[in-house]
């Protein structure tokens, strides 16, 4: 009796024994999808020291081949021969089905990396709520009817009576309309994928004798960041490397409209050790549009280029996907003085491997004595700041450490490609058509930003309060190094 749970034990061992064994552990790692540009070899590890066979069907898309090893091989090597999508099945002794991967074979994507500070003028679809507040009438009673109504911080006001409302003026002139009716007003209110309705009665400030609903509003952006790349056929950019998002909610905006504008670095506020540094910046007088905004993504924002941005670069450089970036030395490129582009030494210190599109793929250290000397290290500026190793696009700077300048999270380029489509060949813009090149106009902000005569921290990206505020930061690009 006593041999069935020495029995049993044995088993549990060798049960437990072959799940974690380095053969099972490289099998599990296998990928379920693969990404290659053509004439690319991506190796696979099977682990199994079995016979195995890969079926990668006819298309002519794949080939493979063993790698060199021993007698019975435990890799193999996919060489991407030309464009498109196909099934690779991996099967023991040639019959029993272990695993199905799916591999894209994509067009090769050639990009010119930037590194020039652009302005960034962006105009949210509908109006952003970014707080509540209270309203004290003549009597010195409070009231709060946009918080009674039920509106959050983060919610989007898509129309106000029926009427489409995309700036913060449109949304109080139909508040004054209400409150001088005394009526009730509707709210079209987005929230997330839903769509609601609410209901609220405006309130006559004792203060300033109008009428107010209780909430904070915000219909844009406008700040100075980094372009990362541009692509030469299509004129399609990528900047910034993170999405723009309220500072108030931290919400992402939603692109309406927007454009970039020439930018210049006049100084540098160094960083230290809990206090980011910051490059300051400032729009080139006369507002030299240079292109649209399209998309604001996790990874950045896209648009295109109205023409070819001056640079370093002039030729495009490949592109590197995520699993071929490796630790070790590379190169970024940004503005630390004036307009132009430097190229800075900096170490890629981990490469963390993500088999879908995340932030803080990269944590990089800058390694550049000169840049040490001016700027600390990274500051909040360089997001957006294209890395490039060994000849090929990597990724762009996106956070600085807060307890250690010299230190920053980066986001893999292929991300960002795939963000705004160019992965694919396909980039399709998601915000409405573009703007008129009268900034005045598009955007009704401050005549400063129009003018381009004020200073900007750059990659604050500074969001408008109209007439009731200053400028508030949207994104700090500060991350705490954990």
């Amino acid at each position: 009796m006593r041999t069935r749970p020495l029995a049993a034990i044995l088993c549990c061992v060798v049960v437990i024994s072959f799940f974690l064994s380095p053969p099972y552990q490289a099998y599990r790692r296998l990928p379920q999808q693969v990404r290659a540009f053509p004439g690319q070899e991506v190796e696979l590890d099977i682990g199994l020291p079995l016979p195995v066979r890969l079926d990668v069907g006819d298309s002519g898309l794949l080939q493979w081949r063993e790698a060199p090893g021993g007698a019975i091989p435990t890799s193999y090597v996919l060489q991407a021969v030309r464009s498109g999508e196909a099934e690779v099945e991996i099967r023991l002794f040639g019959a029993i089905p272990l695993r199905r991967i799916h591999v894209q074979v994509l067009p090769r994507v050639g990009l010119v990396p930037g590194g020039q500070s652009v302005g960034v003028l962006l105009h949210s679809r509908g109006v952003l709520v970014t707080g509540l507040g209270v309203v004290t009438d003549a009597e010195g009673r409070r009231h709060r009817p946009a918080e009674r109504a039920g509106l959050r911080p983060g919610d989007v006001l898509l129309a106000v009576d029926g009427q489409p409302v995309d700036t913060e003026l449109e949304v109080e002139e139909l508040i004054q309309e209400a409150g001088r009716e005394r009526r009730e007003m509707r709210m079209q209110v987005k929230r997330g994928s839903r769509t609601l309705t609410v209901r609220l009665r405006p309130v006559r400030c004792g203060e300033t004798g109008r009428y107010r609903v209780g909430l904070y509003i915000r219909d844009g952006a406008c700040g100075v960041g980094t372009l990362t790349f541009w692509h030469p056929n299509s004129l399609v950019y990528g900047a910034l490397g993170h999405v723009v998002a309220d500072a108030a909610t931290s919400f992402p905006l939603e692109v309406g409209e927007g454009r970039i504008v020439r930018a210049r670095v006049s100084g540098i506020q160094q960083g230290r050790r809990g206090h980011p540094g910051e490059k300051i910046g400032v729009f080139v007088h006369d507002l030299d549009v240079i292109g649209t905004i399209d998309k604001n993504t996790p990874f950045g924002i896209f648009g295109r280029l109205f023409r070819e941005p001056e640079g370093l670069y002039r030729e495009p450089l490949p592109v590197a996907l995520a699993r071929q970036v490796r630790e070790g030395p590379a190169q970024m490129v940004t503005v630390v003085e004036g307009d132009r582009c430097e190229v800075f030494d900096v170490v890629v210190e981990r490469a963390l491997p993500q088999k879908r599109p995340a932030a803080k793929g990269l944590v990089i250290r800058v390694t550049d004595a000169d840049l040490l000397a001016r700027t600390g290290g990274i500051v909040q500026g360089m997001s957006g700041s294209p890395l490039i190793q060994g000849g090929m696009i990597i990724g762009a700077v996106t956070h600085v450490f807060l307890n250690d300048p010299t230190r920053g999270y980066g986001v893999y380029a292929e991300w960002m490609l795939e963000a705004c489509g160019l992965l694919s060949g396909s980039y399709q813009p998601e915000a409405r058509a573009v703007m008129s090149t009268n900034c005045r106009k598009a955007y009704p902000l401050s005549t400063d930003c129009a003018a381009g005569s004020s200073r900007y921290s750059v990659e604050s990206l500074v969001a408008h309060h109209g007439r009731r505020g200053g400028w508030a930061a949207l994104d700090q690009d500060q991350a705490d190094g954990r």
